[in-house]
């Protein structure tokens, strides 16, 4: 079977820089793009990895740090280069990857097909949708295997990948797009290929779908990804709720914020509250959710999170923009935050450069 390529290679890490016994936190070196640093869940430097690049790259790193993606890259020193694999993203381990292509594995894009269009004596050209299947790529071998037919894919959208668990055997889809009802989220068994619904019915039941990392939870309604640049009389207030996804159950509502994630103990959600419009400034939390209780609150600018294996640890990355002059351009930087499951948080990194 053929697969779609987007010239990936998998690094691999050695155990004194990070393994799933001592998991790492990567980042770029602030002065030398394509150098990468690794430091513990302590802020202290484990190792490094040197790249060539002849133009911009893309990392991505395994839940642990000890395998990376690297998109246009290839590795100079501090690591082994592995498997070259198509379009993907970890599914939850250090050991698949997982992609929406289209059914027969295709590299190829959507075929396309003119329609002329009568009013006003004009032709325009319009996607024709393919049938999309959810494919999981052995990380080391290399090897691909279609998981389960699932929605269609075409030059305009693709099934919205929600989550994706190897290690919990499953994954969390819709057939469309973002600001779906959650009645289109579907269940998918990674061993069996069964594709189900989930039972039960939010209110509201729109918004997004945030599960957590072991599919066990699910956040509905205003996230970190859809949140609205302005609410009006006629919105509702951001919110989300909690649900155990295996009976709907209701554990707890949020007003006022939307989620950007959970834990991976499930102990912890990290919230997120605009300031404004969307480029205005967030406010990140940090809460003990069975217990009602806020941990941790920073304002920041807009940026990114991860998970730290196994704890209710989070990165939170503030990102600002920086000005070149000389290139007419603007440059975004991030300073990595480390808070801690009890709300204690220190700067861990300052003025690097997203990974992706």
């Amino acid at each position: 079977m053929t697969i779609s390529t987007d010239n990936q290679l998998v690094v691999d890490i050695p155990d004194s820089t990070a393994s799933t016994e001592s998991p790492a936190i990567w980042y770029r070196d602030p002065t030398t793009s394509a150098r990468l640093f690794a430091i513990d869940w302590n802020g202290r430097q484990t190792g490094s990895l040197s790249v060539y690049a002849t133009g911009p790259f893309g990392v991505d790193p395994s839940p642990h740090g000890d395998r990376l993606l690297l998109r246009h890259a290839s590795v100079s020193s501090g690591g082994t280069p592995g498997a070259t694999v198509g379009r993907g993203t970890w599914a939850g381990d250090s050991l698949h990857l997982w992609s929406f292509l289209r059914s027969d594995g295709s590299p190829s894009l959507p075929q396309w097909r003119e329609v002329e269009v009568r009013e006003a004596g004009r032709r325009r050209f319009v996607s024709h949708a393919e049938p999309a299947a959810l494919f999981l790529q052995d990380a080391i071998a290399g090897d691909i295997r279609k998981v389960a037919d699932f929605g269609e894919q075409s030059h305009r959208s693709r099934p919205d990948a929600l989550r994706c668990s190897v290690p919990h055997a499953v994954a969390f889809a819709a057939a469309s797009s973002m600001h779906m009802p959650f009645s289109a989220v579907r269940r998918i068994d990674l061993v069996t290929g069964e594709i189900s619904e989930l039972g039960f019915e939010p209110a509201p039941s729109w918004g997004d779908a945030v599960f957590s990392n072991d599919g066990t939870l699910v956040g509905v309604g205003c996230s970190h990804r859809v949140w609205r640049e302005e609410w009006n009389g006629e919105d509702p207030a951001p919110q989300f709720s909690v649900y155990e996804v295996a009976t709907g159950t209701l554990l707890a509502r949020f007003q006022g914020v939307g989620i950007a994630g959970f834990s991976d103990d499930n102990s912890r959600i990290l919230t997120i509250r605009r300031l404004g419009r969307s480029s205005s400034p967030v406010v990140w939390s940090l809460l003990n959710w069975q217990a009602g209780l806020s941990l941790w609150s920073m304002e920041t600018s807009p940026g990114t999170m991860r998970t730290r294996p196994g704890t209710g640890d989070f990165v939170v990355a503030d990102r600002s923009w920086r000005t070149i002059p000389a290139e007419n351009r603007r440059q975004p930087v991030e300073d990595l935050w480390i808070v801690r499951s009890d709300g204690q948080a220190r700067l861990a990194v300052a003025g690097t450069h997203p990974l992706m």
